[in-house]
């Protein structure tokens, strides 16, 4: 007989228990293809939002919609003032009042700088006006090769009887000295040590010696004296307003006469409506007159005989509108104030290339740039007004909808499911999914591209590219926020359904607790995008055939409870349609303010 083994004790005596047999674990279940991250997963909040009365929310509502109404009242008067100041002041850095010295030398007025250029047209001094007193609109006239007289005129007293001193400069001091203290707005020449004075305000003319001592003065009526001229022992003025041309004798006996009254014919008046004469030089035996319509929004520059006759008309560029005219060394300079330009021609009327200096082209710059940067920020101050109007609307639209804001159920059930049984059902994702997103990406990337370069050959301003770029930095985060919309899941379980939503939020739902309207399925706070023909995150026959059953059993909603979800959970489509809706707001104010 075999003898038995002794049974295995413990250290204390007692027997051991026998080691179990050792047994496979169960294979972990398979994971789904349309199965979200387990781990990740979390559930909603139950925790309940405070409601608000209806007549604390209509008159919550009503704050950013007077807010509103104010700003967008704002929004009026600054445009309007806006457009007030664009139409008022040039388009370029503004020139001012030339005049030239005995010696032929070149004075320019430029901003709030006096530059001085030698016969040769080479800068020679720069002056800051403020150290003369001398404003950037002043009358200026060469007495000598170093001294000015200059008076500021001052357009706002228009129709007020203005007094303002003749001022006696010199320029290698830069020091002023009153001439005559009480003149009305004035034209001025200097001929002969003799200095004559159209005083428009007093309907006066004055003829003094250069110590500013009276030599004679006489009543004549004035509008407004844009140019008195002393050529060949008579006086020739040209006013504002006046269609004819004044001829005046300048003796002392009987001074003050008029002569004759002359009308400039362009002969061309009745297509171009160039009537009123703005200024006048005589040059090579001919006058040279600016002559323009009555509003001055067209001008165009003549010669005449010495007999005023037309001889011809002298061709300007076609966006110049031209205000002043000089002599300087033979040639005629033709100032352009509006579009920041000097023209010249020679004695003969061929146009020579524009007068221009460094010191002149650096003011310029400078000048173009500060009004630039000066319609930049009249264009952002308009947007932000403009994006402020639309976020109180907004906010005030969110506040009326307050009252229909969801509060979860205090007892959810997903607190009873397992949410990694091997018996949930998850709806497979579309084939190819990514591979549509990335072709719809390069889509929008190829048309993005493609505007950019059309903007760049057709040669838009820089408001339509940075509109074009708004427009397309809303493009792109729409199209971001669809590719994150449909990164969600859907799930069932006997006759519950399981939504996860782009947070990796989930919630479990049957019967009336399912909700769907559209392309949207929602249980209490969670929504899920069932996407649309261009891009489908789930496949579209265990869609149609297994969960759209399921999803029939709830209650379809109205639109207002859809926008009130989709709201309160900053869906992602939501944030890409506003982002969307705000660039195109912003791109439209910039084009048509740019």
């Amino acid at each position: 007989m075999r003898a038995l083994k002794p049974a295995l004790r413990n250290k204390a005596g007692q027997p051991a228990l026998a080691p179990a047999p050792k047994r496979n674990p169960p294979p972990p279940p398979k994971r789904q293809s349309g199965a979200p991250n387990l781990f990740g997963l979390r559930r909603s909040s139950g925790t309940r939002k405070s409601a608000t009365s209806a007549d604390g929310t209509i008159n919550t509502a009503r704050v950013p919609l007077i807010a509103a109404g104010m700003i967008l009242l704002a929004f009026i008067l600054a445009a309007m003032r806006f457009e007030q100041m664009a139409v008022t002041q040039p388009q370029g850095a503004s020139i001012g009042q030339i005049a030239v010295s005995p010696s032929q030398q070149l004075l320019v007025i430029l901003e709030d700088q006096i530059l001085l250029h030698n016969r040769a047209g080479l800068p020679t001094r720069q002056i800051a006006s403020s150290d003369l007193g001398i404003s950037e609109n002043a009358t200026v006239v060469y007495l000598d090769q170093e001294t000015i007289l200059s008076q500021s005129q001052t357009p706002a007293a228009a129709d007020t009887l203005l007094s303002s001193p003749l001022l006696r400069c010199q320029l290698n001091t830069r020091q002023c000295e009153p001439l005559l203290r009480s003149v009305g707005r004035s034209s001025f020449a200097v001929a002969n040590e003799q200095i004559f004075i159209a005083d428009g305000d007093r309907d006066k003319l004055h003829k003094l010696k250069i110590d500013g001592s009276e030599i004679a003065t006489a009543p004549l009526a004035l509008t407004a004296p844009k140019r008195l001229l002393l050529q060949e022992g008579i006086l020739y003025l040209v006013q504002n307003g006046s269609q004819v041309l004044t001829i005046i004798k300048p003796d002392d006996q009987g001074f003050g006469t008029v002569l004759d009254s002359v009308a400039l014919d362009s002969g061309d008046a009745l297509a171009t409506e160039h009537r009123y004469p703005r200024d006048l030089v005589y040059l090579n035996e001919r006058w040279w007159a600016l002559l323009s319509n009555e509003d001055f929004s067209s001008a165009g520059l003549y010669l005449f005989n010495l007999r005023f006759r037309l001889d011809r008309r002298i061709e300007l560029p076609p966006s110049a509108r031209p205000d002043a005219l000089v002599v300087w060394n033979d040639k005629v300079l033709v100032r352009d104030s509006h579009g920041g330009i000097i023209l010249r021609f020679d004695n003969t009327g061929a146009a020579l290339k524009a007068f221009t200096s460094e010191a002149l082209s650096e003011g310029l710059s400078a000048g173009d740039r500060e009004r630039t940067l000066t319609h930049w920020l009249q264009v952002l101050v308009l947007v932000s007004l403009v994006l402020l109007i639309v976020g109180l609307l907004i906010l005030a639209g969110l506040q009326s909808l307050r009252i229909r804001v969801f509060t979860p159920p205090e007892q959810p059930s997903e607190a009873r499911l397992d949410i990694h049984s091997e018996f949930i059902t998850w709806l497979e994702p579309a084939a190819e999914l990514r591979q549509r997103a990335i072709r719809l990406g390069s889509l929008l990337a190829a048309i993005a591209v493609l505007c950019l370069l059309l903007g760049i050959i057709t040669d838009i301003s820089s408001a339509g590219i940075l509109s074009l770029f708004l427009l397309l930095i809303g493009s792109a985060g729409l199209y971001h926020a669809l590719i994150r919309s449909t990164r969600c899941h859907l799930g069932m379980v006997r006759d519950h359904l399981i939504l996860v939503d782009h947070h990796n939020t989930y919630r479990v739902g049957s019967g009336p607790r399912i909700q769907y309207l559209g392309n949207f399925v929602m249980v209490d706070d969670v929504l899920v995008y069932l996407g649309n023909r261009l891009l489908a995150p789930f496949s579209m026959a265990p869609l149609q055939q297994i969960f759209q059953p399921l999803i029939a059993t709830g209650i379809k909603v109205d639109q207002a409870t859809l926008h009130v979800k989709l709201l309160q959970q900053r869906h992602p489509l939501v944030l890409g349609l506003g982002g969307f809706v705000v660039c195109g707001v912003a791109a439209v104010t910039i084009m048509l303010l740019g």
